[in-house]
């Protein structure tokens, strides 16, 4: 079982794990702690970190965050194509990670979490990976 406290930057706490992109490669990475995020569908990180680790887009996403833009309104981001592993284990195949141009979201959505086995103890403010 891996843990991880959760974030105390947030209020309240939010449950956070250790997210590792790698290229496809698997040679260059990068290492940053994520929000849990069981309402997003995909998988987001800062574009700089993805360039950082010379990563390359694969596609375009349309993306809309939480609020209630219509269509027209939504934004278009960059789709990398990356090996991932959560708390230092891989979760599978390449993911298709969306990319942040702003740089301040880093997220684990359902593309990833659907492969893990996750408890959130909110009293004790820890979030553990089941093995």
């Amino acid at each position: 079982m891996t843990r991880h406290y959760q974030s105390q930057q947030a209020s309240p706490a939010a449950p956070v794990l250790e997210i590792t992109a790698l290229t496809p490669d698997r040679v260059r990475r990068k290492t940053l702690l994520a929000l849990v995020d069981s309402g997003a569908d995909c998988t987001v990180l800062p574009e700089d970190l993805l360039a950082d680790i010379g990563a390359f887009p694969f596609r375009t996403r349309r993306v809309k965050g939480v609020t209630a833009k219509p269509p027209e309104e939504w934004e278009e981001w960059n789709v990398y194509l990356l090996f991932v592993e959560v708390e230092g284990a891989p979760v599978g195949d390449l993911i298709e990670v969306a990319a942040d141009p702003r740089g301040d979201e880093a997220l684990i959505g359902r593309d990833v979490l659907n492969r893990l086995v996750l408890e959130l103890n909110g009293p004790a403010q820890i979030t553990s990976i089941i093995s």
